[in-house]
């Protein structure tokens, strides 16, 4: 059902989780979001933490690492889009078009991809082992 992910994603990992687990939900939820199987949760004795990734933090890091060439984003990226288009990608992106996992948005010609379906775009395995194949720039 559209609009229904986040909390099917909820209802997964309390069922998945053995008892007296902990389950961390990390990222941006929508405010629609308003169930969570919290009585499920409880009877399973389970510890929940959540909150949005703390980007102050880890961003600079990242970034040196992709701008190194160690990490490789590419493979996460299922649409790339110029900033013309910001506007409407990250629309279908809200929507949850298909195709629309993740967003990025092309500046230069510096490394970049051109707009379209990223053509690296997968489960993202090769983004920790710095993988540059099938990359431009």
């Amino acid at each position: 059902m559209a609009g229904d992910a986040p909390s099917l994603a909820a209802r997964w990992a309390v069922r998945m989780a053995a008892k007296a687990g902990t389950i961390g939900t990390v990222g941006v939820y929508p405010p629609q979001v308003r169930h969570y199987p919290f009585g499920e949760a409880f009877m399973k004795n389970l510890t929940l933490k959540a909150g949005n990734c703390h980007h102050r933090r880890y961003l600079p890091h990242l970034v040196s690492l992709v701008g190194s060439g160690t990490l490789d984003p590419t493979p996460l990226v299922t649409r790339w889009s110029g900033p013309e288009d910001a506007i409407a990608a990250y629309r279908a992106f809200d929507r949850r078009e298909a195709g629309w996992t993740k967003v990025a948005l092309g500046f230069d010609d510096r490394g970049a991809v051109a707009p379209g379906m990223g053509e690296e775009a997968g489960t993202g395995a090769a983004t920790t082992a710095g993988s540059h194949e099938g990359t431009s720039g």
